[in-house]
C-alpha cells in the first residue's frame, strides 16, 4: 500500500533545499591554486576501421628513370651461307715485253781493289746496244766503263785502276765504306743486269806468273765493216788473249770500248788473229789484253767503206 506525504510537507523539503543551497553559495570562497596535471590516461582502444573511400584522381606523371645497364652481348649467330661468285673482271692490258730479260754479266773477280783493274763480260743485250758499267751506290751511279755489245749482244771489257777513274775515286769513302755493291750493266735500249761485289782499298800481292812487259801488237788500215789481220807476241805461252778497240772517251775521262774477238796464244806466245772491224771511219786504238794482265796496243786506221 503506497503512502504519499500531505502537500505541506512537501512544500518545506523544497524551501528547506533552497535555502541550504542558497547558504552554502554565499559561503562559497575563492578558487584555489591550479593543481598539478596528472599523469596521462592510458592509450584508448583503436577505434574501428572507417569506410574504404573512394578512388583519388590519378596523380601527374614521374620523371622517367635513368637507363639500365646494357645486357650481356648475345651469342654470336650462325655463319650465313657464302654469297654466289662475282662475275670475273675484264682482262687487264698486257705488259710490255722486257727489253732483255736474258741480260747477263759476270765479273773476273767479285773481291776488287781500288789499285786494280778487271774485266767484265757480258750476253744476252741487244745488238750493239751501248752499255754503262757503273757502281750502282745510294746517292749516285759512278760510270766506271762504256761498252758498245757486239752484233750477239755480248761485249767484254777491261776496266782500268778503280783508283784512277775521277768519279770512283771521287766517290771512294763511299765505295770503300759499302759492303756490298752493285756492279750494274745499264744498256742505251734498256737491258740491264748486275752482280754482287765487293771493294777494298788495296789488294794482297798474287802468287803466279807475272804480266809479260814486252808484248807486242801490229795494228794498220782497214775499211769500216771489213776485216783485218793483227799479229799478238810477246805473251805468255798459251795465254788468253781479248782484242778491243777504244771508241772514244766521255767528258769523265772515262775510255769506251767495242769488243773484237778473242784467242789463245801459241806455245811461243804468238797469235795471229782477224778482227772484224765496225767503228766508222777514224784513227782509233787498238788493244790486246791477256789473262795474266799482260797488254799491247797498236793504232788502226779505219775508212769509210
Amino acid at each position: 500500500m503506497r503512502k504519499y506525504l500531505p502537500k505541506p510537507s512537501i512544500f518545506m523539503l523544497v524551501l528547506t533545499s533552497i535555502l541550504t543551497i542558497a547558504i552554502l553559495s554565499a559561503c562559497e570562497g575563492p578558487p584555489g591554486a591550479t593543481g598539478a596535471s596528472g599523469l596521462p590516461g592510458l592509450s584508448g582502444n583503436p577505434g574501428i576501421s572507417g569506410v574504404q573511400g573512394g578512388q583519388g584522381i590519378q596523380g601527374a606523371q614521374g620523371d622517367p628513370g635513368l637507363p639500365g645497364f646494357p645486357g650481356n652481348p648475345g651469342a654470336p649467330g650462325k655463319p650465313g651461307l657464302p654469297g654466289l661468285p662475282g662475275m670475273q673482271g675484264v682482262q687487264g692490258i698486257s705488259g710490255a715485253d722486257g727489253v732483255s730479260p736474258e741480260a747477263r754479266i759476270e765479273a773476273s773477280t767479285r773481291s776488287l781493289t781500288m789499285d786494280a783493274g778487271l774485266t767484265v763480260d757480258g750476253s744476252g743485250f741487244r745488238r750493239y746496244e751501248t752499255i754503262d758499267l757503273v757502281f750502282a751506290l745510294r746517292a749516285t751511279t759512278p760510270v766506271i766503263a762504256t761498252i758498245q755489245a757486239d752484233d750477239a749482244g755480248s761485249f767484254t771489257v777491261n776496266v782500268p785502276t778503280l783508283g784512277s777513274i775521277r768519279k770512283v775515286h771521287t766517290n771512294a769513302s763511299t765505295i770503300l765504306s759499302t759492303n756490298v755493291i752493285t756492279l750494274r750493266a745499264e744498256g742505251s735500249d734498256g737491258s740491264l743486269a748486275s752482280v754482287p761485289v765487293r771493294v777494298v782499298e788495296a789488294s794482297a800481292p798474287a802468287p803466279g806468273p807475272a804480266a809479260s812487259a814486252s808484248a807486242n801488237l801490229t795494228g794498220g788500215t782497214v775499211a769500216n765493216e771489213s776485216q783485218i789481220t793483227v799479229y799478238a807476241s810477246g805473251f805468255r805461252g798459251g795465254e788468253g788473249i781479248t782484242f778491243i778497240i777504244q771508241t772514244g772517251t766521255t767528258a769523265d775521262g772515262i775510255s769506251q770500248f767495242s769488243p773484237l774477238q778473242s784467242g789463245v796464244a801459241t806455245g811461243a806466245g804468238a797469235l795471229e788473229k782477224k778482227l772484224s772491224i765496225r767503228t766508222g771511219a777514224g784513227l782509233f786504238t787498238l788493244k790486246a789484253i791477256g789473262a795474266t794482265g799482260t797488254v799491247a796496243t797498236s793504232a788502226v786506221t779505219v775508212t769509210a767503206k
